[in-house]
């Protein structure tokens, strides 16, 4: 594994820097381009060759010799001097991941599992890796461990999932950096799709259904069409997971996460960055014309006191974002964008203006109907 890097010549590493001095702005093109090449020539050189042959042999071996190797990968992938050896770690990762499910499964959640630490390593080296390749491989290869490893641990990555999805809105908007973005939905989408029978125990914070699905929902408002494709892999494979988990009947993935999506949209809404809040927008609408942002549809056989609870929590939060959309039209500036929140609140004012019975949130969400009417 180290040989991979350690044999190559250091001719390619250094076009490799000067074609990354070329690239203008955020654009990686040239670098991916000579990553890529990178990659393939050491993927098809006898080193590799020989390395293939090893863990070939390896499912034909004992269990306890199949369990030295794990660390031995954990110290290849830290001490790499090169991507080539971080790119063929990843790959021996996914690779022994489906020949030797076994030897990845160590007892106990902390560093002291081989395991575990190979997945934060792998974590912190997707984080790092600025290639395309060589960080779409390391990301592959942490989804298949995370799948392995304890409920625990992969909770404790999923508190890093929820910083990669802030790291995601963060490089929206004015901020833009697409790289960023696409790093952070691929590092969440690695875990969900990969590993998504770790998401049926969410822990103390359920950080997958407060933080990562909601961030996937606006994220499949993305404007780059890739970073749009990872996030709806997350909303669907994700999404059904908390489904089965909450075991709902009747109830829609996004009215079961509602109040958190509420808050993802809010924090859109009341942030600087125009792109932002025009995906907050984009959320509202769709929201709206799914009829979640609406009174629930009345059933003859459902349930009174379940059918008002979600009568109450659809106003509530129907009233919180109408009312941030009423923030933002009432300010006197105007900015590219600004129709779509009148048009935002105006579908969600028009859903509640029939509302036949009212309860007390809904009194309090004509009142902002009113205002927004002045307003307009």
């Amino acid at each position: 594994l180290m040989a991979m890097s350690g044999l190559e010549p250091a001719a390619l590493n250094y076009l490799q820097v000067r074609a990354a001095g070329n690239d203008q702005g955020s654009s990686n093109e040239n670098y991916d381009r000579l990553e890529s090449a990178r990659v393939r020539l050491a993927m098809s050189g006898p080193i590799h060759q020989a390395l293939q042959k090893c863990l070939d042999m390896i499912k034909h071996i004992d269990l306890a010799s199949q369990k030295k190797i794990v660390p031995e990968l954990d110290s290849s992938l830290r001490m790499g001097a090169g991507f080539a050896t971080r790119a063929a770690v990843a790959d021996a990762v996914s690779s022994l991941c489906n020949t030797c499910p076994d030897a990845f499964r160590f007892p106990g959640t902390s560093t002291t599992n081989p395991s575990v630490r190979l997945l934060r390593a792998l974590y912190y080296a997707s984080e790092r890796e600025r290639g395309a390749s060589s960080k779409d491989r390391m990301t592959h290869a942490m989804g298949s461990l995370a799948e392995l490893v304890p409920g625990k641990a992969v909770r404790t990555l999923a508190a890093k999932a929820s910083k990669a999805c802030e790291r995601y809105s963060e490089s929206s908007g004015s901020s833009n950096d697409p790289s960023v973005r696409k790093a952070a939905a691929a590092t969440v989408r690695a875990i969900v799709v990969r590993a998504g029978g770790q998401m049926h125990d969410g822990g103390r914070k359920d950080v997958w259904a407060k933080v990562v699905l909601p961030t996937a929902f606006i994220g499949r408002h993305d404007t780059d069409e890739r970073i749009r494709g990872l996030w709806n892999e997350v909303w669907e494979e994700g999404g059904a997971a908390i489904t089965s988990r909450d075991n709902s009947f009747g109830v829609t993935k996004e009215e079961q996460i509602l109040p958190y999506i509420k808050h993802a949209v809010i924090k859109n809404l009341q942030g600087t960055s125009w792109a932002n809040r025009l995906s907050a927008c984009a959320v509202i609408k769709e929201l709206t014309e799914a009829n979640i942002l609406a009174p629930t549809p009345c059933s003859i056989n459902g349930v009174p006191d379940k059918q008002n609870e979600r009568q109450n929590i659809r106003a509530s939060i129907s009233r919180v974002i109408l009312s941030e959309c009423v923030k933002l039209i009432a300010q006197r500036r105007i900015w590219s964008g600004k129709g779509e929140v009148v048009k935002s609140a105006a579908s969600i004012a028009g859903k509640w203006t029939n509302t036949v019975s009212l309860d007390d949130g809904s009194k309090t969400l004509l009142c902002y109907i009113l205002i927004y009417a002045k307003c307009t």
